[in-house]
């Protein structure tokens, strides 16, 4: 599934367009929303940012330039999958609220 999330990058895409690194990146983020646990989710996010540091180093993390790209990416999908999760969680929450009548 990321591979087929990060074929849709297009180095030439305007920001904020479909193809563009900020497209993929939420993409993938959304993707790893969907994890429950929190502890998967990070594991997932760390895998996943290996995966597109090799993919935008081209030459794979083993480069200082992919290394530090790599651990950027972490960081930036675990805050954004996890603040994507709280998200869909307290609208779940709300919808049963509102379902319950109260």
């Amino acid at each position: 599934y990321m591979e087929r999330l990060l074929s849709t990058y297009d180095d030439q895409a305007l920001p904020n367009t479909p193809g563009s690194f900020g497209d993929v990146f939420e993409q993938i983020a959304n993707f790893l929303s969907n994890i429950e646990n929190p502890a998967e989710r990070t594991k997932r996010s760390f895998q996943s940012a290996k995966v597109m540091a090799a993919f935008l180093s081209g030459s794979g993390s083993s480069t200082p330039a992919g290394a530090t790209i790599q651990a950027q990416l972490e960081s930036d999908l675990v805050q954004s999958a996890s603040r994507l999760a709280n998200q869909k969680n307290a609208i779940a929450k709300r919808l049963e609220a509102s379902r319950a009548g109260t």
